[in-house]
């Protein structure tokens, strides 16, 4: 009787997540197409960045972060623009990728590197060298970043997420508080999941570790670490290095 209710219990939560769900998504859809209104119908800049901004708040997708980005490049603020595009490509989508190679990174010549900077390009396959104008901060990408590459717990430049802390709880509450059905203070005492793992030169997770919780929840955790967009990844004296990082994820 006792599994009977506690299987009813999860039931009852699952669908009331999945209903919830399905209410953002389709308030996200409404805003969008209200911004694409305003957008494309009237050219009402500030009306459609504003329907945007509610469609991200309701469901974050990479489409809604490039039409903004679009929106704020019509307007000639193109820091904003890149900022968005940025984002919309290290969610994975391919126009804004490409938008942002063209439009917001450039390509910086060797002469102008530093000598360190410069022996990390002994094998131009491995390596790209980019410039982001907004922020005028130089990014060196290493597309195979070597394991052997010590792992460092301090930088001399933090690595950064896409969009920042706010989008990363966003997505904590739309792709990973979902797949936890079930779950009770007693899988969890202190209320807090540490999710550990080592940033890389080019931004992806490796060596994912979970603790804190009732070890069947791992895959969730871990399979949510590694659906995560790009970081910007961290630097010291100029270059990108391999750091280690946790996140502390409240879920209760």
């Amino acid at each position: 009787m006792r599994k009977f209710l506690l299987l009813s219990i999860t039931l009852a939560i699952t669908l009331q997540l999945s209903a919830q769900q399905d209410k953002n998504e389709k308030e996200a859809i409404k805003f969008f197409r209200q911004g694409n209104e305003a957008f494309y119908d009237r050219s009402d800049f500030t009306a459609a960045i504003n329907s945007y901004n509610q469609a991200l708040y309701y469901y974050l997708k990479p489409e809604y972060y490039l039409k903004r980005g679009q929106v704020y490049l019509a307007k000639n603020d193109t820091c904003v623009a890149c900022r968005d595009f940025y984002i919309a490509s290290a969610f994975g989508n391919v126009d804004a990728d490409k938008r942002w190679k063209q439009m917001c990174v450039r390509v910086l010549n060797i002469k102008s590197l530093s000598e360190n900077q410069r022996r990390l390009l002994s094998s131009p396959e491995r390596t790209e060298v980019m410039y982001e104008p907004c922020s005028y901060d130089t990014i060196i990408t290493v597309n195979s970043p070597s394991p052997d590459d010590p792992i460092w717990p301090k930088a001399e430049i933090a690595p950064k997420f896409p969009g920042g802390d706010i989008v990363l709880q966003q997505l904590v509450e739309q792709n990973l508080k979902p797949k936890l059905n079930g779950l009770s203070k007693d899988d969890v005492p202190s209320g807090r999941v540490s999710v550990s793992f080592i940033i890389e030169k080019d931004g992806t997770l490796s060596e994912i570790i979970v603790d804190g919780v009732n070890p069947s929840y791992h895959n969730a955790f871990i399979e949510f670490a590694k659906s995560l967009p790009k970081y910007r990844p961290a630097k010291n004296k100029g270059l990108p290095i391999r750091f280690k990082n946790k996140l502390e994820i409240p879920v209760r």
